[in-house]
């Protein structure tokens, strides 16, 4: 995947910022409803919509759904770009189990609780 900084790119009346355009293409090929889902978190991210309270979750959120349709190289990129910007605890949790996630390969559904730890 080519994600060198460039010219943000528009999409639409959208203008994504630089990388956003190739990884979205790149997904196409990928499990359809999970990527219009990330597609669509994508699009939010680069018009600046905050669609969530607690700052990092649209990076959680978007990071399982390309985890889940098997798009790995592109999660641990957005996992990687966002967690510098991410200082909540919370969400640095949830970030590091999907990095293990994405490790494994694993494309399966997780509750919450397995990835605090707190299932038993």
């Amino acid at each position: 995947m080519n994600m060198q900084a460039t010219m943000p790119q528009q999409h639409g009346q959208l203008s994504m910022p630089p990388g956003y355009a190739t990884m979205r293409r790149n997904l196409i090929r990928r499990r359809p409803v999970g990527i219009r889902a990330a597609n669509t978190v994508l699009r939010a991210i680069a018009a600046g919509q905050e669609f969530t309270e607690q700052r990092g979750a649209e990076t959680v959120i978007l990071a399982d759904l390309l985890r889940r349709a098997g798009a790995f190289a592109e999660a641990r990129t957005i996992n990687a770009r966002r967690r510098p910007g991410i200082t909540d605890s919370t969400i640095l949790r949830l970030l590091a189990f999907q990095d293990s996630l994405i490790a494994r390969g694993d494309v399966a559904r997780h509750t919450l609780d397995e990835a605090m730890g707190e299932d038993e």
